[in-house]
């Protein structure tokens, strides 16, 4: 088995798991709500791009997956694509989603802890908040999952057009969509439709998706500097405008800039030295291969911590739960990494044909 593993390709980028886990501060620190005094008020009010890198990662590595298993075997099987998207995602969502309904279940109505229950477990949970947002408590940031899985359902078709017609044809249809994307959210805008509609629904919103498969597909010979001050103009024009639940026009600017930002982000990881060595220190590495369970934790341990209520903590008070709640989400993701996460990583790299990450 060691040996069948050492002959396949690999993917694997340990400067990307550094940077999932700074995606997740990002996330974590968005729903920590911070004092108005406190520097990190700024890193709350737009910590939701963390989700935004997350989308661009997850699109960024799987179409380099897809191109990789094409190059080295001359096709790619979509069954083991889902299965082994299915493996990874499935088993802590459901377990999680099943735990923190049953445990928050007492001041839910049961037809609504039902229905938010199969909504997340049938990848539709984004689209259930437009019908009751306010009693997903413990696991509202769970729709990302869904959004993401939305995105799984498409790529196989994206793939066969970069596959079959060629990079030409490749970007030609991200463009398509792009433009798609953008009309839809105009449209919906005019119509009066606000947030966070068109922040859950893929096809009002895929930029961060389309610049993370973009990458994947381009050979990009531009210098480090260059894309540092495409972020940086990106980040300048983002933090200058209202944030993503402000109504009107900003919204049609708002989500190309991010995934600049988060486009840009991606790639310095990987091509700038300097960010590449310390996105790889070793415990970064380790805190990002346990992200998924940071991301699916931190928000039910925050509500233990500070309840639902919205109130936001003394300075003093918001540092204590800052720190317990930062190690309990790194400590229990760590022992949902080992003891049960990782049976299901083994099991879908047996049938993978490409190691994307040593275990």
């Amino acid at each position: 088995m060691l040996q069948d593993q050492k002959s396949k390709p690999s993917l694997y980028r340990p400067s990307l798991d550094g940077l999932r886990f700074f995606a997740f501060l990002l996330v974590f620190v968005h729903h920590l709500v911070p004092p108005d005094f406190a520097p990190l008020k700024l890193v709350s009010r737009f910590g939701w791009v963390g989700v935004d890198l997350f989308f661009t990662l997850s699109a960024f590595l799987l179409m380099l997956g897809l191109i990789e298993r094409h190059n080295a075997y001359g096709f790619v099987s979509f069954k083991e694509f889902f299965l082994g998207r299915l493996l990874r995602i499935y088993p802590l969502m459901a377990s999680a989603t099943l735990i923190f309904v049953f445990f928050h279940g007492s001041s839910l109505n049961i037809r609504i802890a039902i229905e938010q229950m199969v909504a997340q477990l049938a990848f539709v949970s984004n689209f259930y908040y437009f019908i009751d947002k306010g009693s997903y408590y413990n696991i509202a940031h769970l729709w990302s999952l869904s959004f993401e899985f939305q995105f799984y359902l498409v790529l196989p078709m994206i793939f066969l057009v970069y596959s079959r017609r060629g990079s030409t044809s490749f970007f030609m249809l991200l463009a398509a969509i792009l433009g798609l994307g953008l009309i839809a959210r105009g449209i919906a805008i005019s119509a009066g439709v606000r947030h966070p509609v068109i922040y859950y629904t893929p096809l009002l919103r895929p930029e961060s998706i389309l610049i993370g498969l973009a990458l994947a597909a381009a050979s990009l010979n531009v210098r480090p500097i260059l894309v540092s001050g495409v972020g940086l103009i990106a980040c300048t024009l983002f933090l200058s405008g209202p944030n993503v639940n402000a109504p009107g026009s900003w919204n049609v600017i708002l989500y190309p800039l991010t995934a600049v930002m988060s486009g840009a982000t991606v790639w310095l990881s990987l091509h700038a030295a300097p960010l590449r060595a310390i996105l790889s220190v070793r415990p970064l590495v380790r805190l990002g291969k346990i992200s998924f369970g940071l991301y699916v934790f931190h928000l039910p341990i925050i509500y233990l911590l500070v309840g639902i209520s919205g109130e936001t903590p003394s300075g003093p008070r918001y540092v204590a739960n800052f720190v317990i709640a930062l190690f309990a989400t790194i400590a229990l993701a760590e022992i949902s990494y080992r003891y049960f996460e990782t049976p299901f990583l083994r099991m879908k790299d047996r049938k993978s044909k490409l190691i994307t990450r040593p275990l």
